[in-house]
């Protein structure tokens, strides 16, 4: 049975015609007659409204009214805890607001500590059925069914009003946590009826509007169905401050989809729009963490921030998944003990993935599978900005080879014009393993292009990362194009070369070690000191790149000239030595790659000894 609203109307008073007049048990139900109910609320025999009231001569005795069928009335004697008492013949009657009502309409419905779940599910979807907003106390609500919300409804626990609006502020709150009970198949713990829609209904309406704020959801005693502890096929829906614990299935799931396999057509412009996700923890998933899901083609906007997923190294799933990431803020989420993948954001288009924290991902790694820190999927309808997030991984135990990418960045299909801006991100590897690791990937996707904006660097390598971890490289596929990218300098100092008599370029084998990590395109910088045997004779120096080993010094000259070959005079022969500054740029280089750089240098004459001094490089990887 539902609990029934209290419902009030001013100043109702009358007269009882027959009944009360005796001092039966509390909880005794009595069927009335009075001398008129017009005064009082109209609440029929549905049994979904009720109100109190008591004599004003024995004003301790609070009575329920359950139902009201003309001047014929179904009442409860002694209710709420009181006692009855008799009541003069024809005594009057005044309706009048308990402490229980007082007391539920400042701290919400109350347990009913029935541990079947029936009681409270009955009571919680009587409320929801309404269309009023469901206000729980603090305590633990067992439910054997579904809480099913209807547009424009809500569901708040204590901790939707805790400061801050952070569940993770909110530690000093009693919550209000809906348990299921053990064994119990269940598709949701909270959903709606679009979501919940039966076999045959081919166009489920979505909901809208819907509020979930500061609940605790306990799925644990879920051992079949879908086992998700929220569900919505929805728009403009939210929840915030949410704890969700021990789903089977996903743990939030916001979907265009109903349980039944049937996709929604309908919504402004379509299910999902302008849905958040904010400020909720979800701990040991079964599946997803939290899931986008949408099966339609328009973008879906919406806000998924300051969330906490921990798998605690368990389950299948991926901890934040976004089907539609058009018009999405992702920001500021921190997912930890994953076992597969972290984040998955696909179609991803006009959004802002920023300040999200990927860590351990990979955990339950497998030999010859790829793990990813951020999988996304950018779509051309705008750019997709990829911030200051950051990634580690922490593979199984015992050090599996299982495959890592930290952020993989790959067209959503292919003949796509996509742009992304990319900057700021870091990468750490927690610990060692035979596996391959490979900091960033971006595929343009055949017949396509992207135009991978803001890179200032390739990625940052956190503290904590071991040396090894740096001979991984990004794969770079289908041409994508890196027009505002610099990496930092790297600067050299060498031991000064032996010279050179030869009247043809020789290399002086610096041997200056660089491996390009996005463009493959180097500017090279070289300045030192140029000393001669015999003063003002004639000298050649230039630049020369390559792959493999690098040459030794006297070795006939090789690679690709940078820059230009430079004509002029040796120098002097003591004293301060000519001061020369080489520099150039070579293009073509492959990603990943090492790669050398050296100095060329002849003596005209072929007689006089020309010698390096003093030498100082500099190499940048440019666009």
């Amino acid at each position: 049975m539902a609990v029934a609203t209290e419902v009030f109307t001013n100043n109702a008073q009358t007269t009882v015609s027959s009944g009360g007049t005796g001092a039966p048990a509390s909880g005794t139900t009595e069927t009335w007659t009075v001398a008129s109910s017009s005064s009082f609320p109209a609440i029929g025999t549905g049994q979904t409204q009720q109100f109190h009231v008591a004599d004003p001569a024995s004003a301790s005795e609070k009575i329920l009214v359950k139902q009201v069928s003309g001047t014929t009335w179904t009442v409860v004697r002694g209710d709420e805890g009181t006692t009855p008492v008799t009541h003069a013949p024809l005594f009057t009657i005044n309706q009048v607001a308990t402490a229980a009502w007082l007391g539920s309409a400042l701290t919400g419905l109350q347990s009913t500590g029935d541990t079947t779940g029936v009681k409270d599910a009955a009571n919680m979807n009587g409320i929801a059925n309404l269309g009023a907003n469901l206000i729980l106390g603090p305590g633990t609500f067992w439910v054997n069914t579904p809480v099913i919300l209807a547009s424009g409804g809500a569901l708040y626990g204590p901790r939707a009003f805790a400061p801050m609006g952070s569940v993770r502020d909110a530690g000093n709150v009693a919550p209000a946590t809906i348990k299921v009970p053990a064994a119990t198949t269940m598709t949701a713990v909270v959903t709606d009826a679009a979501y919940t829609a039966a076999v045959g209904v081919t166009n489920p309406v979505p909901s809208s509007d819907i509020q979930i704020a500061g609940i605790d959801i306990d799925c644990s005693g879920i051992t079949g169905g879908g086992g998700h502890g929220i569900a919505l096929l929805t728009q403009a829906s939210a929840i915030v401050n949410c704890r969700i614990r021990n789903s089977p299935g996903h743990s939030i799931l916001l979907t265009d989809t109903s349980a039944t396999g049937n996709t929604t057509t309908g919504g402004v412009p379509g299910s999902l729009n302008e849905c958040a996700v904010i400020g909720n923890r979800v701990y040991q998933p079964g599946l997803n963490g939290i899931f986008v899901q949408s099966a339609g083609a328009l973008g879906t906007d919406g806000y998924c921030y300051d969330n906490v997923v921990d798998h605690n190294f368990t389950g299948t799933g991926t901890s934040i998944a976004i089907d539609q990431c058009s018009g999405w803020r992702v920001a500021h989420n921190h997912v930890y003990a994953v076992p597969a993948d972290a984040y998955h954001l696909f179609r991803a288009s006009n959004c802002w993935i920023h300040d999200n924290y990927a860590d351990n991902f990979g955990q339950n790694s497998t030999t010859g599978i790829t793990y990813f820190g951020f999988k996304i999927q950018p779509s051309p309808f705008g750019t997709c900005r990829i911030t200051n997030n950051h990634a580690s991984t922490k593979e199984a135990a015992g050090g599996a080879a299982g495959n890592f990418t930290y952020f993989s960045v790959v067209a959503q299909a292919a003949n796509q014009n996509n742009e992304v801006y990319f900057a700021g991100n870091g990468v750490r590897r927690i610990t060692n393993s035979s596996g391959t690791f490979v900091p960033y990937s971006f595929d343009a996707g055949a017949g396509g292009s992207m135009t991978v904006r803001g890179v200032t660097s390739a990625l940052t390598y956190m503290t904590g990362s071991p040396a090894t971890v740096n001979t991984g490289y990004p794969t770079l596929a289908n041409g994508p194009v890196f027009p505002d990218f610099h990496s930092g300098v790297t600067t050299y100092t060498t031991a000064n070369p032996a010279g050179t008599v030869s009247a043809t370029l020789v290399m002086m084998g610096l041997a200056l070690a660089y491996t390009p990590a996005v463009t493959g395109k180097l500017k090279i910088t070289l300045e030192c000191g140029l000393k001669n045997s015999v003063a003002s004779t004639g000298a050649t120096a230039g630049l020369r790149t390559g792959t493999g080993t690098a040459p030794v010094n006297g070795a006939a000259v090789t690679g690709t000239l940078a820059g230009k070959d430079q004509f002029g005079t040796g120098g002097p022969s003591t004293g301060f030595p000519a001061i020369i500054m080489l520099t150039g740029t070579v293009t073509g280089l492959t990603p990943g790659t090492a790669a050398w750089a050296d100095a060329a240098l002849s003596s005209n004459v072929g007689t006089t000894t020309l010698s390096l001094v003093n030498v100082y490089a500099e190499i940048q990887e440019v666009a």
